[in-house]
């Protein structure tokens, strides 16, 4: 892609952070409707619970991807901050 050339390094990471989010967000929205489906259809369970379950499902399918793919880079660049000395602790 030409036009990711001129971009400096720091939007080229966000303009893929965007990409995958996007991919993610598809993935996820796939997962909802197949659980729907499955759960109101050949299970024959009611509409607004299979629509419940699949929404709950996708909420923790959304978490685990989007923390383990989408957002990837900004984990691994976290500044972990010093655990804080026993005499800068306060005291009761």
């Amino acid at each position: 892609m030409k036009i990711l050339r001129i971009l400096t390094p720091e939007k080229q990471a966000l303009f893929w952070q965007i990409v995958r989010y996007g991919l993610t967000g598809l993935f996820v929205t796939a997962c909802q409707a197949a659980i729907y489906w499955t759960l109101a259809a050949p299970v024959g369970l009611h509409p607004q619970v299979a629509n419940g379950v699949g929404y709950l499902a996708a909420v923790a399918i959304g978490y685990v991807t989007h923390s383990s793919f989408t957002f990837r880079a900004m984990a691994a660049a976290t500044i972990r901050r010093p655990a804080a000395s026993a005499s800068s602790r306060s005291r009761w």
